[in-house]
C-alpha cells in the first residue's frame, strides 16, 4: 500500500501552514506584518478542505501543529490541528502533522528553559525573530519532542514533518568563504565530542584539516541520529505512520556545512524526502542568462536518496513570505519539470503575500490557481503508469559526485560542478549524477571535477572520462578566494556582519531596510543558477557524444529519457513562458505516440497522437511525453 501511494501522480501533497499559530507566527516572524486571519483559520476548516480536494485534488495535507510556541499557548494550535485533521479525513485526505525541529519561541515558560544552542562565545543563537536554536542532544528537548509526536499521532496525524533538521550554528558563504562557527557549543556538545573523539569542537571551519572535517561529520551522524530515533518512537506508536522532513536546500548550498544535514543518512530514516528549495522554474535571457530549475536538485538528489526515500520538491523565489501569488502556469512548470525528473512537486500553499497581507492557496480567491493544480493532479494521476514500476534513466552524460569536495572545498567546487550541469540542462542533454564507476556504460561520457574523481573514473575502459578543470576556459574556475586564504579578514567580515544580522530579527525599522533593499537575496539565493560564459558553454558541449535522446529548442527545454520495460519514454518540459517548436531526436527509430499538457498546441487537440521516425518536430507548451518501442530493421 505504502509503496502505491507514493507513486507520482497517487501522492499529492500541500503545503498548508493555517490555523491560529500560523496567524501568531507571521506576526512574531515578520513583526507585525497584515495576516489575513480568515483564510488562515479557513485552511483548517470543512469549506478550506473542500477547495483544497475538489480544486487542487491534493491528497496528503502539511497542517500545522507546532510552531515552536510554549505549551500554555499552543493548547489551541493542537485543538486547530484535531479539527482540521478530522476535516480533511472526512473528504479522505492525510494529514502531516509539521513541527519544529530545532528551534523554539523565547516568550513564556520557554525562558526558563535550559535547552538552547550556544556558540563559540556562550551565546544562544538566533533562528529568527523571537526564535532561538536549541540544542537537539538535550535530554529534555528530546523529550520535548516525542511529546509533540505523541501529541500530534493522538489527534489524528498520519504522518510527521520535521522541519528545518538544523543543528546549532550555522556559518555562512560570503565572498568565498565561510564566515562563523558550525555546530552547538553547550556542555552537553563539548563533552560528548571530547568523550568519543578526545577532541575540542573547533570555531574555525574554513578549513580542511582533519579536525573540521572529523567534527563535520560526526555533526551530521547526530543530526541523523535524533532524527532516527524520533522516527522510531513515532513508528512505535503507529506503525503505518510516514515520517517527512524538510531537507532544506540540500543540494544547492553545502547543507553538511551549514546545517549539519548529510542527505544520503537522512533518507534513510524518512519515507518522504521533501526539499525545500528557491528553484521554482524560471529562464531569464539576457547578457547573463539564468536558468532557475530543480534538474539540478532533483538529478544530485536521486543519487544521493536512491530508493531509500520518495523524493519530492517545495519550491519558492524568495520565500520567507516575501512571494506573492504565482500564476498558474509556474505552478504548472515546477510540478511537470519535478514529474519529468521522477519526483513528485510538494504544492507550496502557504506564505504568500499577497494585497498587502499574508495568505494561503486554499482562499477562494485563488481559485483560478487551484483549478489549474488540480487539473494537472488528475492527468498526471491518469498517467501514473509512466512513473510506477522499475525504471532505468537512459542519460549517458554523468556527473561524477564530488562528495566531501561539495562540503569542505564548496565555494571551489560548486561553480564548476553546477556550471556544469547548467550548460547540459539548458543544451537539451541529459545527464545523471554518479558515485560509482561500476554502473557506467559502454560509450558513455563521465566528467570530473576533483582529484578523486580523476583516480575514481580515468582510466577505466569503455567510457570517457573527462576532467573538467583541464578544459579551456573552465580552469579559471575554482580559485580560492582572499577572504578565504586570509582569517583576518574573515574575522573582519564577521566583526560586520554579526550586528546586522542580529538587529535584523531585532529591529523592526533594520528589518524594514534590508528587506526593502532585497538583501536576504544574499542569503536565499543562488549564483549557481547563472549558465557559464558562452565560450565555456561551447568548450564543453564539443566534447559531449551521446546515444540517448536529446532535444533542440530556441529556449531551454528540460529532457529526461526512461527505458520501462521494452518502452522508451522521451519528457519534454518547456522552461520558456510561451510555446515553442522543438526538434527531438531519438537516436533511433521509434513506433508510438506522444500525449501533451495542456492537450493542445494551437493547432487544435492532440491526444495520443501517433509518430513514427527517429525524429519529431512539435510545439511544446508545457510538457510532453513520447512513448514508443523501437522499430526493428
Amino acid at each position: 500500500m505504502k509503496e502505491k501511494l507514493l507513486n507520482i501522480g497517487e501522492y499529492r501533497p500541500i503545503y498548508l501552514w493555517g490555523g491560529p499559530g500560523t496567524i501568531r507566527m507571521n506576526r512574531v516572524k515578520f513583526m507585525n506584518q497584515p495576516v489575513d486571519e480568515f483564510t488562515h483559520l479557513e485552511a483548517h476548516e470543512k469549506s478550506g478542505a473542500q477547495r483544497i480536494v475538489d480544486n487542487v485534488y491534493s491528497n496528503w495535507v502539511h497542517l500545522m501543529y507546532d510552531w515552536g510556541f510554549p505549551p500554555e499557548i499552543e493548547q489551541e494550535d493542537f485543538e486547530s490541528f484535531s479539527h482540521g485533521a478530522e476535516a480533511y479525513h472526512q473528504l479522505g485526505v492525510k494529514v502531516f502533522a509539521y513541527m519544529q525541529t530545532s528551534n523554539c519561541v523565547f516568550m513564556d515558560s520557554y525562558t526558563d528553559k535550559d535547552w538552547y544552542a550556544l556558540d563559540g562565545h556562550g551565546r544562544k543563537i538566533y533562528y529568527y525573530t523571537q526564535r532561538y536554536m536549541v540544542d537537539l542532544l538535550n535530554p529534555e528537548w528530546q523529550e520535548h519532542l516525542r511529546e509533540m509526536i505523541r501529541g500530534a499521532i493522538e489527534r489524528g496525524a498520519d504522518g510527521i514533518f520535521f522541519d528545518n533538521l538544523w543543528f546549532g550554528a550555522m556559518p555562512v558563504s560570503m565572498m568565498g568563504a565561510w564566515l562563523g562557527e558550525a555546530g552547538c557549543f553547550t556542555r552537553i556538545n563539548r563533552e560528548l565530542y571530547r568523550t568519543e573523539t578526545g577532541m575540542d569542537i573547533p570555531q574555525d571551519v574554513n578549513n580542511d584539516s582533519p579536525d573540521v572535517r572529523m567534527f563535520i561529520h560526526w555533526r551530521a551522524r547526530k543530526l541523523t541520529g535524533v532524527l532516527a530515533e524520533l522516527a522510531g518512537y513515532a513508528r512505535t506508536l503507529k506503525p503505518d505512520v510516514l515520517i517527512g522532513a524538510n531537507d532544506f536546500d540540500v543540494v544547492m548550498r553545502s547543507a553538511t556545512m551549514i546545517y549539519g544535514m548529510n542527505l544520503s543518512q537522512l533518507a534513510g530514516v524518512q519515507d518522504i524526502t521533501m526539499i525545500e528549495n528557491y528553484a521554482i522554474p524560471k529562464w531569464v535571457d539576457g547578457t547573463r542568462p539564468k536558468l532557475v530549475n530543480n534538474a539540478l536538485t532533483i538529478r544530485v538528489a536521486r543519487e544521493w536518496v536512491k530508493d531509500q526515500a520518495h523524493l519530492s520538491v517545495l519550491s519558492y523565489d524568495d520565500g520567507i513570505g516575501w512571494d506573492g501569488m504565482y500564476p498558474p502556469r509556474r505552478f504548472l512548470q515546477t510540478m511537470a519539470e519535478a514529474a519529468a525528473c521522477g519526483a513528485s512537486n510538494t504544492v507550496k500553499g502557504t506564505e504568500f503575500y499577497h494585497d498587502g497581507r499574508h495568505t494561503v492557496l486554499s482562499a477562494e480567491e485563488f481559485r483560478r490557481e487551484q483549478l489549474a493544480i488540480g487539473e494537472f493532479q488528475r492527468w498526471l494521476e491518469n498517467h501514473t503508469h509512466w512513473f510506477s514500476g522499475k525504471r532505468e534513466n537512459l542519460a549517458e552524460v554523468f556527473l561524477s559526485m564530488p562528495e566531501d569536495a561539495l562540503v569542505f572545498h564548496w565555494h571551489e567546487t560548486a561553480p564548476v560542478f553546477f556550471g556544469v550541469a547548467q550548460t547540459l540542462t539548458a543544451a537539451g542533454i541529459p545527464w545523471r549524477c554518479v558515485n560509482d564507476p561500476a554502473e557506467i556504460k559502454d560509450g558513455c561520457t563521465v566528467f570530473g571535477f576533483t582529484p578523486l574523481c580523476r583516480e575514481r573514473f580515468n582510466g577505466r575502459n569503455g567510457y570517457q572520462y573527462l576532467h573538467i578543470p583541464d578544459l579551456q576556459g573552465w580552469e579559471k574556475m575554482g580559485k580560492k578566494s582572499l577572504v578565504k586564504r586570509h582569517r583576518w579578514l574573515r574575522n573582519l567580515l564577521r566583526l560586520g556582519i554579526e550586528p546586522l544580522w542580529h538587529a535584523y530579527f531585532s529591529s523592526k525599522l533594520v528589518r524594514k531596510v534590508i528587506d526593502g533593499l532585497r538583501l536576504f537575496r544574499l542569503f536565499t539565493g543562488t549564483p549557481y543558477f547563472n549558465l557559464p560564459a558562452p565560450d565555456q558553454q561551447h568548450a564543453l558541449l564539443a566534447q559531449i557524444t551521446t546515444s540517448s535522446p536529446i532535444v533542440s529548442s530556441s529556449q531551454p527545454m528540460l529532457i529526461e529519457s526512461w527505458q520501462s520495460g521494452d518502452e522508451l519514454q522521451v519528457h519534454l518540459v518547456n522552461y520558456s513562458q510561451e510555446p515553442q517548436e522543438v526538434t527531438v531526436d531519438f537516436r533511433c527509430d521509434l513506433d508510438g505516440c506522444y500525449e501533451m499538457y495542456p492537450p493542445h498546441t494551437g493547432q487544435g487537440a492532440v491526444l495520443n497522437q501517433q509518430f513514427s521516425g527517429s525524429t519529431v518536430t512539435v510545439v511544446v507548451d508545457l510538457y510532453v511525453v513520447f512513448t514508443g518501442k523501437k522499430i526493428l530493421r
